[in-house]
C-alpha cells in the first residue's frame, strides 16, 4: 500500500522516520546463513499473551497515527488479519487507550479526545490475542496540522513516541515487513530529488515506534513486534520486551543504528542483495549506513 504524505489533519494515517544512507568502505562481513538463529530473549516475566497455536499471525492497523480535536471523535481503525484465511468469527477485537486523562475510546475503536497530550491505542484480539498498537495524540480545537517527512540530521533528536522508517534513500529503498530470517526485505519508496523528504512509501514498508529513552531505545513494529537480534547476529522480531535495545549514534557524519544488548553489530543496507541486516563490518561499494526521516509538524 503507497502512502504521499502530504497534509494530514485531525486523524493522520501511519507515520514515519527514514533517513539516507552513506556507502562504507570495507568489505561486507555477511551473516551466516547456514547457523540457526536464536534470538536474544529478554527478560523472563515481561511478555505479551500469544497463542502460538492461533490461526492468526499477526494484526496491523489501518492508521498507525491518530489525530484528534479535544472533544471530538476519530473514524474507527480498519484492522486487518494476517493471514487473510483468517476466518470471520475471529475478527472480534478489544480497544484500550493506555492513558484514559489524554484520550478515551469506545468499543468500535473510536478515540475521543480529552486533553492535549499523547498516548496509545491498542488493539487486541479476543482469539489468539495478538495486539496492535497505534500512536494517539490529542490537539486543541484551534489547532490544524500539516506534516512532512523530513530528514533527520540530529539523531539524538530521535525520541519516545517518534515512528520511524529504515531507508536507504541514495537507491530509494525502505525496509519492509517481510523478515527474511535473517535480514529485512527492501522495498522502492518516493523521495524527493534532494532526498531531504519521503514522499510515498513502497508496500508494506516497516513503520517502527520508538520507545524507550538514549542509548536504550526499543523499536515496535506495526504487528505488536519488537525488532532484536540473535546471538548469530541476524535480525529478527520477538513478541518478549526487555533486554532488547537500539541506540541511534551520529560517526563522522553516517547513522549507526547499534544493538545495546548483549549481541553486538549495526544495521545496514546491501545493495547487492537489497535488504536491511545487522553487520559488523564498515560501509562498502555494496553496504550503505541507513539515514533516518521523521515525520515534522510544519
Amino acid at each position: 500500500m503507497k502512502k504521499n504524505v502530504l497534509k494530514l489533519l485531525l486523524v493522520l494515517p501511519a507515520l514515519s522516520i527514514l533517513t539516507g544512507c552513506t556507502p562504507a568502505t570495507n568489505s561486507p562481513l555477511e551473516p551466516n546463513e547456514n547457523t540457526p538463529s536464536s534470538p536474544v530473549l529478554p527478560d523472563e516475566g515481561e511478555t505479551d499473551i500469544v497463542d502460538e497455536e492461533s490461526p492468526i499471525d499477526y494484526i496491523t492497523l489501518s492508521d498507525r497515527e491518530i489525530i484528534v480535536k479535544v472533544g471530538k471523535k476519530s473514524s474507527t481503525p480498519i484492522v486487518n488479519f494476517y493471514p487473510a484465511s483468517v476466518p470471520s468469527e475471529l475478527h472480534d477485537v478489544t480497544w484500550e487507550i493506555e492513558d484514559t486523562s489524554i484520550a478515551t475510546v469506545d468499543q468500535y475503536g473510536r478515540v475521543s479526545g480529552v486533553k492535549k497530550g499523547k498516548t496509545n491505542l491498542v488493539c487486541t484480539t479476543v482469539s489468539g490475542h495478538r495486539k496492535a498498537k497505534a500512536f494517539v495524540e490529542v490537539i486543541n480545537t484551534d489547532e490544524d496540522l500539516t506534516y512532512e517527512y523530513q530528514k533527520v540530521t540530529d539523531y539524538t533528536s530521535i525520541a519516545a513516541g517518534d515512528i520511524i522508517v529504515l531507508a536507504c534513500p541514495e537507491k530509494n529503498m525502505t525496509a519492509t515487513l517481510e523478515n527474511k530470517g535473517m535480514y529485512l526485505h527492501a522495498v522502492n519508496s518516493t523521495f524527493s530529488s534532494d532526498k531531504s523528504k519521503l514522499l510515498s512509501l513502497g508496500e508494506n514498508t516497516i513503520e517502527f515506534m520508538v520507545d524507550g529513552s538514549t542509548n536504550n531505545f526499543t523499536l515496535e513494529t506495526q504487528t505488536g513486534k519488537l525488532l532484536a537480534t540473535t546471538n548469530e547476529k541476524k535480525v529478527t522480531f520477538v513478541n518478549k520486551v526487555g533486554n532488547v535495545r537500539w541506540a541511534f549514534t551520529n560517526y563522522e557524519g553516517n547513522l549507526y543504528i547499534e544493538s545495546t544488548s548483549n549481541v553486538p553489530g549495526w544495521i545496514m543496507y546491501n545493495d547487492q542483495d537489497p535488504r536491511f541486516a545487522n553487520y559488523e563490518s564498515n560501509a562498502s561499494s555494496v553496504l550503505y549506513f541507513p539515514s533516518v526521516y521523521r515525520l515534522t509538524r510544519v
